[in-house]
C-alpha cells in the first residue's frame, strides 16, 4: 500500500519556493538600486553636476508659452529624465524634439520612457553638448548651471539660425536681455523662463 502524502510536508514545500522567490527578488531589486546609485554617482563625478530636474508645472508653462509648429527642431541640453523633450514632442506632433545628457542614469530614465512613450518625433543622445551641432534647431531649452549656461552662449551665437529661440530655465544669460520673461509660480517656489531671439 502506497504512502498518503502529508500536507504538511507540500506546505512546507511551497513556502520554501515563496521564500526563496522572494529572496531572490529582494536581490534583484538591491541590484538595481545599486546600480543605479553607482550611475548617479558616476554620473555627477564624470560631468560635475548633478541631477536637478524641472518641476513638471515648468515644462507645462513651456508647452503654452512657447508652441511648436510643423518644421520647428527643439532640443533640450542637459535634457534629464527626458520629460520636457517627451511633452512637447506629445503636445507638437509636427516638431521633432531631442534631447542631449551626460549623465549615464538620467540618459537611461529617458531612454525607457521613450521606449514606453506614444511618440515618434523625439529623440535622445548620450553625449556632451558642447559638442554637438545646433545648427538644425529653431528652439533651444536649458535648465542648467549659470556659469555653464554663459559658457554656451559663444556656441549658440555662432551655430543657431537668425529667428531662433532660446529658453532658459532660472539662470539668465549675463550679457543678452531676454525678449520676455515669464515666472512659474506655484505655491512658494517661482521658476522663471527667459526668451531670448538669436
Amino acid at each position: 500500500m502506497g504512502s498518503i502524502p502529508t500536507l504538511g510536508t507540500d506546505t512546507n514545500n511551497m513556502f520554501l519556493y515563496l521564500l526563496l522567490f522572494v529572496l531572490a527578488l529582494l536581490v534583484v531589486v538591491w541590484l538595481i538600486v545599486l546600480g543605479a546609485m553607482i550611475l548617479a554617482v558616476y554620473g555627477s563625478i564624470a560631468i560635475r553636476v548633478p541631477f536637478v530636474p524641472v518641476a513638471q508645472y515648468v515644462v507645462e508653462a513651456l508647452k503654452k508659452e512657447e508652441p511648436l509648429k510643423a518644421g520647428d527642431v527643439f532640443y533640450d541640453l542637459g535634457s534629464g529624465d527626458g520629460r520636457a523633450v517627451l511633452a512637447m514632442a506629445r503636445a507638437f506632433p509636427e516638431a521633432h524634439t531631442v534631447g542631449v545628457e551626460k549623465g549615464p542614469l538620467p540618459y537611461l530614465i529617458s531612454r525607457l520612457k521613450l521606449r514606453f512613450a506614444k511618440t515618434k518625433n523625439a529623440a535622445f543622445f548620450y553625449k556632451d553638448f558642447s559638442k554637438i551641432s545646433l545648427a538644425d534647431a529653431t528652439h533651444v531649452y536649458m535648465y542648467l548651471y549659470p556659469d555653464v549656461v554663459q559658457k554656451l552662449l559663444p556656441k549658440l551665437e555662432s551655430e543657431l539660425k537668425p529667428g531662433a529661440t532660446v529658453i532658459v530655465c532660472d539662470f539668465p544669460f549675463k550679457t543678452r536681455t531676454p525678449k520676455r520673461t515669464v515666472p512659474v509660480v506655484r505655491g512658494k517656489r517661482t521658476y522663471t523662463l527667459y526668451f531670448y531671439g538669436f
